[in-house]
């Protein structure tokens, strides 16, 4: 009988030390995925408007489940400026101020060129960004960001538009041709 009780102790003592172990690595688990829930991750991208898809806009995104804070960008490398309506990224107020607080989801767009000025040049184009932030705790990181312009092209343009904005932009369109038909049918009627 007491070799039974010393078994059965032996066994509650190795399943107990099997189960605090389980439980720290569980506890340590849970402690990762919080502070992962409450990281900011910021990406940059190119992507064209619907109504023009000559031009390009600059994305920035908080994509991470926390406020980035601190946000600062550096233009490692510039676009080529081959047109004088062009203006290089460091002209750029929105590249060179320090955002103090930038939400999950948030999403700062804005237009940097439009492909119509010296397409072949820009498409063999790129620029480099890197995107400076911190979360919540402090924590640095830093996101070094090439972009090129040619990448920019996988997107297809859909005609008719699927918003309703690009939809009102497709239908303006379409009114203008035929305005235009109208007004040269008018004025070569007005000749004869």
């Amino acid at each position: 009988m007491q070799y039974f009780e010393v078994f059965f102790t032996f066994v509650l003592v190795i399943s107990t030390i099997v189960y605090v172990f389980f439980t720290y690595k569980l506890v340590q688990e849970a402690r990762k995925t919080r502070e992962i829930g409450l990281k900011p991750y910021m990406i940059l991208y190119l992507d064209s408007p619907e109504a023009k898809p000559t031009g390009r806009y600059l994305n920035v995104k908080n994509v991470g489940q926390g406020v980035a804070q601190n946000v600062k960008f550096e233009v490692i490398k510039d676009m080529e400026t081959s047109h004088e309506l062009d203006r290089n990224l460091e002209s750029r107020s929105f590249l060179n101020r320090n955002y103090l607080k930038f939400p999950p989801n948030y999403n700062l767009r804005h237009y940097i060129f439009d492909f119509s000025n010296n397409a072949e040049a820009k498409f063999e184009d790129y620029i480099e960004i890197k995107c400076y932030y911190e979360d919540i705790f402090g924590d640095k990181f830093s996101e070094n960001f090439v972009l090129n312009f040619k990448d920019s092209f996988a997107s297809a343009r859909i005609v008719p538009p699927d918003n309703y904005v690009g939809l009102i932009a497709h239908n303006l369109e379409k009114i203008n041709k035929n305005l235009e038909k109208i007004n040269i049918s008018l004025t070569t009627d007005d000749k004869k």
